[in-house]
């Protein structure tokens, strides 16, 4: 209305006025991928804090963004329970309640240890073995589907040998249906739901359940099957299905899209590849399909780390924002005094290429600056958000694009092919919008 736009509690922070009108005015931007764009070049124009609805903002604020998502810890936003596959049906990502959040993350918690993840190697480097031998299929989001298929469900999708499974596909389908089913829910009576997702994991979850209990992997489902609470109670089928299908959702396309975007700013900086290489190939003598470095090596590679930081900093999965919070109490937020009830938006990728806290270089790859840490602003870099909901599956990620990154800069050279489009959509997680970008690779010849 004309007073919330104008003369409500909200109506000195900047923005586009029409956004403070109504939020569905933003549609068009929403439901093409491209509101994390818009976003961007509001705050480019109006500075770190912005209204994009009436009562949403969007918050690059470093003190206010710890504040929110740390020290005051914010309960999620009510819009989460249209994110679900069904309303009652709470995931890890779409729960609300912080307690109940905090037990379903307790009982998920060992698939994601570090000692179970280390357990996972030879698995996801079956995956990449994969990617080695099939190396023009490296820039598809199908490749990080595999890994998610051999180390989550017992076995392989096959995506990187065949190109053809339809998992990639419905993902993207979901995510475009929940995003614009959460904005304007009678979309979803037109976008059918598809059955595929739910039938695929519902078949793997009954072929579980019927193999000997002392030949089971000890992978992420069958976890999901053994998982109980305080109480001794486990999931239900339908908590067991969301959850899946959600993990399967995270695991492969936001590792996918960082992985992706690693070797594309690898590609475009030929100095930052050699270094990286030299680090390499004094840590990993020979490489190959059957002979592929160990986590335990490359988590020690400092250069290593400072591109998969890079990149997470540049292009985080987040670039719409972490998720949306919103405050049960009034807050200080900048200059502006926000009423309780409001709903906040900490957007990273704002405050990731900030030129006052990252320096004059802020928008450039420049790995270097993570060998020095005083060039890294304290509270700055939230690649995996942080707090009490920060991403469950961190470390799961780091060692997947750490392998992918490793083998090939060692193995390949590469280079980009100038004039490709780069553009991005974003449902929920990013990815490319034609979802493929080419690069030159040869095998390198170290004669």
């Amino acid at each position: 209305s004309f007073y919330v736009a104008f003369l409500g509690p909200l109506s000195k922070i900047p923005g586009r006025k029409r956004d403070a009108f109504a939020l569905w005015l933003s549609l068009p931007t929403i439901l093409t991928g491209k509101g994390w764009l818009k976003n961007a070049l509001v705050h480019a124009k109006y500075g770190p804090i912005i209204r994009v609805g009436p009562n949403v903002l969007f918050v690059g604020d470093r003190d206010a963004m710890k504040k929110i998502i740390i020290t005051e810890d914010f309960p999620k936003s009510q819009i989460y329970k249209y994110y679900r596959r069904k309303r009652d049906e709470e995931t890890l990502f779409s729960v609300i309640d912080k307690e109940s959040h905090k037990l379903r993350r307790r009982m998920l918690s060992p698939a994601f240890s570090i000692k179970y993840l280390a357990s996972l190697e030879p698995l996801i480097k079956n995956c990449f073995r994969d990617v080695i031998i099939t190396i023009d299929q490296l820039i598809n989001d199908s490749s990080m589907g595999d890994v998610i298929g051999e180390t989550a469900f017992g076995g392989k999708f096959d995506m990187v040998l065949s190109n053809k499974h339809p998992i990639p596909g419905e993902v993207r389908y979901y995510l475009r249906r929940i995003v614009m089913g959460a904005f304007v829910p009678p979309v979803q009576w037109f976008m059918r739901e598809r059955k595929y997702l739910e039938e695929f994991v519902t078949k793997l979850a009954k072929i579980r359940r019927q193999q000997n209990p002392n030949e089971v992997k000890k992978d992420i489902l069958q976890i999901l099957l053994d998982a109980v609470d305080d109480n001794n109670m486990g999931l239900n089928d339908n908590e067991i299905l969301g959850q899946i299908v959600e993990f399967l959702i995270a695991g492969s396309d936001t590792t996918s899209f960082s992985t992706t975007f690693a070797m594309i700013l690898l590609s475009q900086h030929q100095k930052v590849v050699e270094k990286l290489f030299q680090e390499l190939r004094a840590a990993i003598p020979e490489i190959g399909p059957d002979n592929l470095p160990s986590y335990a090596l490359l988590k020690e590679l400092p250069y290593l780390h400072a591109v998969v930081n890079e990149t997470l900093r540049l292009w985080p999965v987040t670039l719409d924002g972490l998720t949306v919070r919103e405050l049960t109490k009034d807050m200080i937020i900048g200059q502006y005094h926000v009423p309780a009830g409001t709903e906040v938006i900490p957007n990273a990728y704002y405050i990731h290429t900030d030129k006052d806290l990252w320096g004059p270089d802020a928008l450039e790859f420049v790995p270097e600056r993570w060998l020095v840490s005083e060039r890294i602003p304290k509270d700055a870099f939230y690649p995996f958000s942080a707090g009490s909901r920060n991403c469950i599956g961190q470390n799961f990620a780091l060692l997947e694009m750490r392998l992918i990154i490793a083998s090939l800069v060692r193995r390949y050279e590469f280079s980009d092919i100038p004039g490709q489009p780069l553009d991005i959509s974003h449902f929920i997680t990013p990815t490319l919008t034609n979802h493929q970008y080419n690069i030159l690779m040869n095998l390198r010849n170290e004669d």
